[in-house]
Formats: C-alpha cells, sequence, structure tokens
C-alpha cells in the first residue's frame, strides 16, 4: 500500500476514491499495528 501511494504515477492516474480507499487502509493497518504491538509489550511485561 505505501509502495502504491509513493509511486507518483498511480497517485495522478489512479481515481481519487481509489487513492483514498488505499490512503484509508493503509492507516487502519498502521493503527492496528500499533495496538498489536502495545498488546505484545503489555504481554512481555507480564
Amino acid at each position: 500500500m505505501e509502495g502504491r501511494l509513493n509511486n507518483p504515477k498511480f497517485v495522478k492516474s489512479a481515481p481519487p476514491e481509489v487513492v483514498n480507499e488505499t490512503r484509508e487502509n493503509l492507516e487502519k493497518r498502521k493503527e492496528e499495528e500499533a495496538q498489536i504491538t502495545n498488546a505484545l509489550k503489555r504481554l512481555e511485561e507480564i
């Protein structure tokens, strides 16, 4: 996903809704990753 968004050709030629959807999906994935990382840290403390 980041690769697509970092590709100027994709951002320029893809429909805006596709670009926005890709950005939203990337944000969700990053949030999920942060939550999982925090959960793992809490488990390691037990």
